[in-house]
This record gives C-alpha cells, structure tokens and sequence, in this order.
C-alpha cells in the first residue's frame, strides 16, 4: 500500500511576482499558498484563511483563477501522454514521473514543448527496460499527482509559460484574457506586458497611440481560445461575467467559434467563425439621452449613449441582439449602426469583398489641417502637490453639441484634451480619481469655471485631491452573528433632485467576521449633497447607513455596528391564479423611484402567493408586463396579507427611473447626479437674461442654474444644467421647455427657486436667500446619549414642484455640535427616536433643544 505523500508547498511563480507583487504581508503569505491550493495539497487551517482572504482581495483572487488555469490545463496535458509509448494512464511503473521530471531538467529544459514532453515520456519509460526487474505497483492516481505538482515547480522556475502555450487547446475552466503583445495599455495603475492576464471585471484601457492584442478565453471547455481581440488606438474593454464588454474603442475579432460579444449599453453582437470589426463611440448628439453608464470603476461611470457599428469582414454573419429591438442580421461585407433604441442601418461596403483587403472607398479629398481645440487643466492635493497618474473625466460643451473626454494627468499634474470644437460652456463638469494614491479620495462630480484663450480653454483654478479617511464597520444579523459577503455599496446622494449615484469602484464585501473597510470616499461634495452606504445581501433586508464626507476632520465616527434583518414571509392574495409575478421591494434611503429589489415568484390557482420581503414599500409585476400596482396592506387580516392598490395599473417608467444591475447581487439602482443633463449655449431667439444676486444686491458669480421639470417617475424632478452665472452674475437661458421651473444654487448653500410664471420677460431678476444653522444643545445630546450624530432634516413648509428636499448633516465636537448651510424653512428634524419641528430663517441661527 502507499504511504501517504506529504504536501509539496510549491513556491509562487517568480514572473508573476514581479509583474504583480504583493501589497500586504498577508497578499504575501497567500500567494505563497495559490498553487498548493490549486493542486488540493494545502492545509486545512491554511485553506479556509486563503478563501477569506481572496473574498476581500481582488488581486490574489486574479492570481488564484491564474494558478488554477494552469492546472487544469498542465492535467489536461497528463490526460494526453496516455497515448505516448510505453506509458499507460492507469498502470505506471514505479519512478516513472520523478524520470520525466529528470528528463525535462537534463534534456535543454529552455524550452518545454508538447513534443518534448512526449519525448520525455518516452525516455523515461524506456530506461526502465535497464533496472532490476521488480513486481509492477499499479498505481491509479497518485503518480499522476506528483508528476502535476512536480512540472508545477518547473512552472515556478521559468518553463510554465512555453508548457501552458504547449497545451493551448485544453480546457481553461477560467474565463480571462491573457495579453499575447501590448503597447501602452494598461489595467488600472499596471502596464500590461505580454503574459499578463485580466480576470473577472478588470478593464484594460489603451493610449491613443497604443495597441494591444489578447485572447479571450472563456469558462467552458470548448477549444480555447475562443476568440482573440485586436485594439489599436484609444479604447476600452473589460471581462464581465466572462465575457468582453467593449466600453469604448475600435476592436477587431478574429472568433475561432460561435461567440457573443456584450457592449457598454446593454446590447449583444453574437458572433460565428470569422473575422469582424467592432466600434464604440460616444455619441455626441445634443439630443441623445445620457443615461446609460460603462462599468463599476467610478472614473468609468459616465453617461454611454453609444454608436456601435459592426463589420463583417469575413466568415459566418453577426446578430445583433438588443432587448428594445429584437435581433438584425448583419451579412459578410456590411456593415450594421445602431444607437440606443433605434433602427440598426444595414449597408454594403463599397467594393469587392476580400478577407486580406479593405473594401475599395471613393476618395476623400485631404482636409486641410487646422489647429485641433484643447482643455487645459491640472491636478493638486491638499498641500499643492501635484497628483501625477490621475483620471479625470470631463463633459462639456463644444459649438453647440455635448462632448465627453478622460484624461491622465502626467508628471507635473497637468493634463490636456483635444476636442472637436471650442469649449463654449463656459464650465466643465468634472470627477476624478488619483489611481495611484489610494490615500486620495474621488472627486465627486462637481462644475468647474474655465478661461477661454483663443480656441483653447483652461480650468480657473486646479482640480483638487483630499486624503481621505476610511469607513469601518461590522455587519451583524439579529442574532449577533456576523454577516458575511454583504455588498457595502456608497453612493452619493443629492438633497435638492433626489439623484443617486453609486460609486461601484469603492464597492467592497464583508468578510467572513462581518467587518467592512469602504476607502477613497468623498472628503468633500458639492452643497446639498451627502453620502450613504447602501448594504445589500441576498437573504436579508437592505440597510441605508448615512456617514459624513471623509476630510480628517469630519470623518471621525467610531466604527459602524450595523444590524441586517431577515427577510420575512407575507401573504399576496387579490391576484390573478397561477401566473408569474415579480415583487419589487424599494431600496432605502434613496428617492423614491430610485431602486428596487426584485423578488420573483407565482400564484396559486386562488391568486395567492407567498413570497420573503423585507420592510420597504411593495410593488407588483405581473409577469412581464410594463406596469406595476403597489401592493398595501389589508387591514381586515390579522397576519401580514398585501393586496393590490385599487385604482389603475401605473407604467412601470412613472414609478422607477431607468436602473442597472448592482453587481453581487440582484438589486436594481439608478446612475445620475444634477450635472448629468447639460445644455451647452444655443443661438435662441428670444434670449433671457438671469441675473442672480445676493440679499444685499451685490452679484453673485459661479452660482449654478437648473431647469427643473416634474415630469419624473411620481412627479420627482428631471435636471438640466443651464451653467454657472458670469462675474457679473448673468446667465443667458436656454429656449426653456413648457413648465420648467429654475433653481439656483450659490456655492455657499444660498438658494433661489423661480417658477415658470415669472421667467417670461427679458431680464429676470433672482435674489438668493442665505441658508441657516443649527446647534443642537447639551439637553439633546445627552438625551440621545452619543457625542456623534445624525440628523434628518425634512421639509414641511411650502411645496416646491418636483422638489422634496431632505438633508442628512452630522454633528460632534469636530463641528461644535452645529449644523450650517440649511436652506431656509420650516423642518421635521430626527435624531435617533427623538422628533423635533424646527424654522430655520435666511442667514439664521436655531438652538435645537
């Protein structure tokens, strides 16, 4: 019988540690474990703290889906040498992988083939023909295993890369692309080289003058690689759900078998054997509707309004699949556009097709080169240091038309961005994030005054980076027990318009203690807005948590114990028999409207169901249909029964706005924030001049102006930025739209709200009304017993059409216990379980007690 074979502990891959290296002592100590793990050789104890580990770190979690990958492909290669001379699967003789091993090593190991891997099979089968004749071991699995863990070590000494391209028609069992030549492309902060691999939702983004070729392996166990990319020029892709998102760029496609290919705004192209040309553009379109968003990283997130257009090149035809519009058919040598919801244009290319070719064009006379428009800006921190690596992302207006650009500052912080036109806006709307400065938080998106000169233009003033402190915290359930892999989702949210906007790149997971860490927070957000941690897990009821901006002296809460409820049972009943219907349960501390989590399930044949919820408000879907009824409790039933609302089905577009998928779980949140619709200056007509001034008369620049419409899912807003008033404080508006309010914001907090009655003359005069403060007294600190508080604020004076402002603000000793820059007005305030109504006077001081 065979003795038990002690672990191997394999070292980690040497090339993989100087392309990747460990951030942490524990990223080191795990990624000394990956590929014992991988080959199932790694000590429990040791097992179960590399899992907690890769569940919070999203680099060695790449490394263990790259170890595994190899190992799945280094057996699959074993599986082939049954067939070489002398060797059978199942009876080995004994020695006979310590002898290929041997073989390997001696016999100019530089390069480890397919065919030397035969060889050596062979050769060492041969020599055992030499030794002292002995009773044959059939050994079933373990010689096997230890001539896997063994070439293992060869992959650790330098031959794993020619061994892996050796067996590329193996089984990956890990979707990935893996880099084969790059040119100025990189993933996040790392330049990718040839060799690299990008796992799950890691993009890979290439310069203007860059390129980068990858094949894509899928997780099936198809001949790999399914297809392989070819970026040249500025662009960007990103592996989600193991598939190629193409965000923005021009791709070729070579796809050795039948694929589908998922853009940036929801589409799939389904892809046969052949050769295509992919392209992502932003549209410029002043019209278009900028709601669709590109990705998780918060740089990333950025209205997608998009033109695609594929090629078909050579080989099988293209389908384009889109959910609004059914499916197009796109033939060898056309060439099929769409935007959004609109028609695909399908048209023949000019000229003969030919795979080796371009298709024949008329010729275009040469234009004549003309100074190209530029953006000047520059990036600092807190102390004036300049932040060099940075990704800034900018809207603005150029000759009439909506333009988005990135940029990466360079050494000095500057950074520069060509348009097709002058900036004409006389701002730009402006996020950033300091990629290699974890230290520094994300600049929320905020409208920046810029200085023309001549056909170029520069921000006034720099953009500036803050350190940012972290949000700890644990989650627990009602029991105590901690919960673990809960999404820990920030979002900003606006206190005037009520928008919400996730910043996924900080989204983070519980780990298996319950504890949280949520980093690069905003330490500073434009007037009236906050900051909410959504959590969510499946299984449990969602929790809104409100915490303040992360600047050192504001962010000095105590970690956050946050309690998750389970879900519980009630009963549908008033509802058609035997039919699907979908629950959708609101999410808390957004908007209403905002978000919502799905909860499918079905009727019996008396139209009842039972279904887990949480404790939000309830709607129900029948099936698939575009309306929805709000589901209300029956106050005749004891137990918890809902019914439909009486009344008519309402569509489902007048009580949610558009939302996307939170990625881990199966909630659904809207993307937007008040600069997200912008009018870039118009030839009008009948122009109208605001001029915005203060109590005192004196104008007021840089004030920012909004259309507001309450044509929103349930009457909530719909924004549009006009831009920021002159020195002078002049804004000259748009044509405005029938019933469109304004509201103007001063940077200070001051406020104006003029409804469209008195927009009609040529001049139109504001005033705006400087906000307030509150200091809550000693009595009702001690009477909530905590020296850190947060305080709801609620509006119940007069109504504003469109408009529900609600404010969270903090207080603690950091601030003196005050609250400032509250609108004027009359509020419900809560503290905790405490209620209090005060007013709050233009430019006024309230004692809270």
């Amino acid at each position: 019988m065979n003795e038990p074979r002690e672990p191997l502990h394999q070292p980690p891959n040497p090339d993989h540690l100087r392309r990747v290296p460990p951030t942490s002592p524990d990223c080191a100590q795990v990624r000394g474990w990956l590929r014992d793990f991988a080959d199932q050789d790694l000590e429990p104890e040791h097992t179960v703290e590399l899992e907690e580990h890769v569940h919070r770190c999203r680099v060695c979690a790449v490394e263990l889906a790259r170890a595994e990958h190899e190992t799945l492909r280094l057996r699959s290669a074993f599986r082939s040498l049954a067939g070489s001379p002398g060797v059978d699967a199942g009876v080995l003789p004994e020695g006979f992988a310590a002898r290929v091993v041997e073989r390997l090593v001696l016999d100019e190991t530089s390069l480890v083939s397919k065919e030397r891997l035969r060889q050596a099979a062979a050769a060492a089968a041969a020599m055992q023909t030499f030794e002292t004749k002995a009773p044959v071991r059939r050994l079933r699995v373990q010689p096997l295993t230890l001539l896997a863990a063994a070439l293992l070590l060869l992959v650790g000494l330098g031959f794993g890369r020619e061994l892996v391209e050796a067996f590329s028609d193996a089984p990956t069992g890990v979707a990935r692309l893996v880099v084969v030549d790059a040119r100025d492309a990189f993933e996040f902060d790392r330049r990718l080289v040839a060799g690299d691999g990008l796992g799950a939702n890691q993009s890979m983004r290439v310069g203007s003058g860059g390129g980068a070729r990858v094949d894509w392996h899928d997780p099936s166990a198809k001949t790999q690689p399914a297809a392989t990319l070819l970026m040249q020029g500025k662009g960007e892709m990103r592996l989600e759900a193991g598939q190629p998102l193409l965000v923005d760029g021009v791709v070729e496609i070579t796809a050795h078998r039948a694929v589908s290919i998922p853009m940036a705004d929801g589409s799939n192209i389904n892809l046969g054997v052949g050769r295509y040309e992919i392209a992502v553009a932003v549209s410029d379109d002043l019209s278009a509707d900028p709601g669709q968003w590109s990705g998780n990283d918060p740089i990333a997130w950025m209205p997608r309004d998009l033109q695609i257009s594929i090629e078909v090149k050579d080989g099988a035809a293209a389908t384009i699949e889109r959910s609004t519009a059914g499916q197009t058919l796109v033939s060898k040598g056309e060439i099929g556009v769409y935007r959004g919801s609109g028609d695909v244009t399908v048209t023949s290319v000019v000229g003969p097709i030919a795979a080796d070719k371009p298709a024949s064009r008329e010729p275009v006379p040469t234009p004549v080169a003309l100074p190209t428009p530029k953006l000047f800006g520059h990036l600092r921190d807190r102390s004036g240091a300049a932040v060099a690596g940075a990704e800034v992302l900018l809207a603005f207006g150029a000759a009439g038309t909506s333009q988005h650009r990135v940029g990466q500052s360079i050494y000095d912080g500057s950074f520069t961005i060509e348009s097709p036109a002058s900036v004409d806006s006389g701002y730009v709307v402006a996020m950033g994030l300091a990629v290699a400065q974890p230290h520094l938080a994300v600049i929320a998106p905020e409208a920046h005054p810029v200085v023309r000169l001549g056909i170029h233009a520069q921000f006034q003033a720099p953009l500036v980076f803050e350190a940012s402190q972290p949000v700890l915290g644990f989650l627990n359930d009602d029991a105590g027990n901690p919960v673990a892999g809960a999404q820990v989702l920030p979002c900003v949210v606006d206190e005037w318009f009520g928008t919400v906007l996730p910043l996924g790149g900080q989204r983070t997971v519980s780990a298996a203690n319950g504890a949280f860490r949520v980093e690069r927070l905003p330490a500073r957000l434009p007037v009236h807005q906050a900051l909410l941690l959504l959590v969510l897990r499946d299984g449990f009821d969602s929790v809104a948590v409100q915490v303040p901006v992360r600047s050192v002296a504001t962010a000095s809460q105590p970690p956050l114990m946050v309690t998750m409820h389970g879900l519980h049972h009630v009963l549908l009943h008033m509802l058609p028999g035997d039919t699907g219907i979908e629950v959708l349960e609101e999410l808390p501390g957004c908007a209403p409207g905002s978000g919502y989590w799905p909860r499918p399930t079905s009727t019996d044949s008396e139209g009842r169901a039972m279904v887990l919820v949480g404790s939000q408000r309830l709607w129900v879907r029948i099936e698939d249909a575009a309306v929805v009824r709000e589901l209300v409790l029956d106050e005749l039933s004891p137990n918890m029964r809902y019914r439909p609302a009486t009344g008519p089905a309402l569509p489902i577009g007048s009580v949610f706005r558009e939302t996307l998928g939170v990625a881990g779980v199966k909630a659904q949140l809207v993307s937007s924030w008040r600069h997200q619709r912008f009018v870039p200056p118009l030839a009008m007509d009948n122009p109208r001049l605001l001029r915005v001034g203060g109590e005192f008369g004196a104008a007021v620049a840089h004030a920012q102006v909004f259309g507001v419409l309450d044509t929103g899912p349930r009457n909530a807003a719909n924004v549009r930025f006009f831009g920021l008033t002159s020195n002078a404080g002049l804004l000259t508006l748009p044509d405005l739209l029938p019933g469109e309010d304004v509201l103007v914001l001063g940077v200070d907090g001051a406020s104006a709200f003029v409804n469209d009655e008195s927009l009609s003359s040529p001049l139109v005069p504001v005033t705006l009304t400087a906000p307030g403060r509150v200091l809550v007294s000693e009595s009702v600190r001690n009477a909530v017993g905590s020296d850190w508080l947060a305080l709801r604020f609620q509006r119940s004076s007069d109504s504003l059409p469109g408009l529900a402002p609600e404010a969270i603000r903090f207080a603690s000793q950091a601030s003196s216990f005050e609250v400032a820059g509250l609108p004027a007005g009359d509020y419900r305030v809560t503290i905790g379980s405490l209620v209090f109504s005060v007013s709050v006077a233009p430019g006024g001081f309230v004692v809270l007690e």
